[in-house]
């Protein structure tokens, strides 16, 4: 069949990508090739199309339209593109709460009615909680039941880690809320 290039003109070259098409671009990634579907002729269009379909589903689990891409990007839960902080940098400690009032893309209302992320707090503290048992868990390994070492390690960690698991709270208690559809980031652009 000889190269991809030849099978497929046009393509360009991603390091350590996997199999999925992204649909807010129309573009298949194969590995390590990038193949933009309106430079394929016809056959190679449905060639590709049957190949990619069954293993793009398989690997789209934790792409862009999921629950979890959202939370772990923090990117707005409806259109997935808007940031849902202001600053990306979550030890910024003067900005790492500030939130946008609308998505910058899809104009989503993240201020939904006044204490909205306060069910957020228990998210947190659901997370806090099982960061603390994990670190006991370690500490107990190598010290066992001494209480200084349990608690100056379960300390540093959660406030270590306090930007981060508040981000990630508020970002799960929205995406509760809000589902992603791909038809407000589509008219954005457009």
């Amino acid at each position: 069949m000889g190269n991809n290039e030849d099978l497929f003109p046009g393509c360009m070259a991603i390091p350590d990508c996997y199999y999925y098409y992204d649909h807010c671009r129309s573009v298949y990634i194969i590995k390590k090739w990038e193949i933009r579907i309106s430079k394929l002729n016809k056959k190679n269009r449905e060639i590709l199309q049957e190949t990619m379909s069954n293993k793009s589903k398989a690997i789209h689990s934790l792409g862009k339209g999921t629950k979890l891409y959202s939370i772990l990007k923090l990117k707005c839960p409806r259109c997935q593109e808007g940031n849902l902080f202001l600053t990306r940098n979550p030890y910024n400690l003067k900005m790492f709460d500030k939130m946008p009032n609308r998505c910058e893309v899809c104009g989503e209302d993240f201020v939904r009615e006044s204490g909205f992320f306060w069910g957020a707090m228990m998210v947190s503290h659901a997370l806090t909680t099982v960061i603390a048992i994990v670190v006991h868990l370690i500490v107990f390994h190598f010290y066992g039941w001494d209480l200084t070492p349990n608690i100056i390690s379960i300390v540093t960690i959660i406030l270590l880690l306090f930007p981060i698991v508040f981000r990630t709270s508020r970002a799960i208690w929205i995406n509760i809320f809000v589902n992603y559809d791909p038809a407000f980031s589509k008219k954005k652009k457009q």
